[in-house]
């Protein structure tokens, strides 16, 4: 067993040593196998713990980037504006403020597949879908009309 989980088939836990019942939990996750915890189990408690705490960190950390975004989000913005646009990286400083935009446009997440949708905005490469091309102008405001508007707009 390692951090609550099983590492192999028909693992107990060698703190409660449960099984299979209505009363237990089971824990399944990160292999294949199952292992089964009393609901007093130590073990199961700092595994409890260690969720909840990570589950905090990750709220905590939320709140942080939401409050520090829009301060960031106008740096690039500004610092875009000063690049001359005949330089070899606008293409790709263009691409990353409009992914910035839609990042600000949504409720703070966008999904991969527009991120690269939009970082390939002329399918250049054979590594973009045929499927993408020409598509990119349509997705972002179609992502952007999705979005609920942001708080104070």
């Amino acid at each position: 067993m390692k951090n609550g989980f099983a590492e192999m088939p028909g693992e107990l836990c060698p703190d409660c040593t449960a099984g299979p019942a209505r009363e237990n939990v089971r824990v399944a996750g990160g292999t294949p196998y199952e292992i089964w915890h009393t609901s007093d189990c130590p073990e199961w408690t700092v595994m409890q713990i260690s969720l909840e705490a990570g589950s905090r960190r990750i709220k905590e950390q939320d709140a942080w980037a939401k409050e520090l975004f829009p301060t960031v989000h106008e740096q690039l913005k500004q610092a875009a504006e000063t690049l001359p646009p005949d330089s070899l990286a606008q293409p790709f400083v263009d691409s990353l403020t409009e992914l910035v935009q839609a990042q600000a446009d949504t409720t703070g997440f966008v999904v991969l597949r527009f991120w690269s949708a939009t970082s390939r905005p002329n399918c250049r490469t054979l590594s973009t879908p045929p499927s993408n091309c020409g598509r990119k102008a349509r997705r972002v405001r179609s992502i952007q009309a999705a979005s609920p508007s942001p708080a104070g707009s």
